[in-house]
């Protein structure tokens, strides 16, 4: 059978795409961020390269990381803003197996841009795709709501979280669905 053309073969092998996992609910109070950071730990400890980006306004999974911006430093907002920035220049190194891509609370005011932007929703997922050292897993802590940043982090997963707490909050309306 004859060959397709432009279907050859690279002579390296390409690097395996990282996993990508975001962790999500549209409840605060119920570990995402915690779940996020925990998971992180573990994988570093692991020696795997992980690239977390915080894309809760609140910003504490950057808290928790020890990593604080200021409103105009480079960070999720300005990934998700437009075009002009790469994954690269928005990432701060922790360790040799760790990177960060930190929120700050300015965050919330992106999801008006992202809204009105066509490619909005998708430019996480692009940039996710073109961009940033290999990493074997990327974790996305998003925040506790159903909004922009949050659909713009489930675009690209592999994989993704729903943590649920058992609460009366959580529960209360299954009575009447019975």
């Amino acid at each position: 059978m004859p060959k397709r053309k432009g279907a050859e073969v690279p002579s390296h092998p390409s690097m395996p795409s990282p996993r990508i996992i975001a962790i999500a609910n549209n409840k605060g109070g119920v570990g995402k961020t915690t779940t996020a950071i925990n998971l992180t730990g573990a994988l570093v400890t692991h020696e795997k390269r992980v690239l977390l980006i915080d894309l809760d306004p609140q910003a504490n999974a950057s808290i928790g990381l020890n990593v604080l911006i200021a409103p105009t430093a480079f960070g999720t907002k300005l990934l998700l803003q437009d075009d002009r920035y790469t994954i690269a220049e928005c990432v701060y190194e922790k360790s040799p197996f760790l990177d960060v891509i930190p929120s700050h609370r300015t965050l919330a005011d992106t999801q008006h841009t992202l809204l009105l932007d066509p490619d909005g929703r998708t430019r996480l997922r692009a940039k996710l795709q073109t961009g940033g050292k290999p990493y074997d897993v990327i974790l996305l802590d998003c925040p506790p709501e159903v909004g922009l940043l949050s659909q713009s982090a489930l675009q690209p997963v592999s994989y993704d979280f729903a943590l649920i707490s058992e609460s009366y909050y959580t529960n209360r309306y299954q009575r009447f669905y019975y």
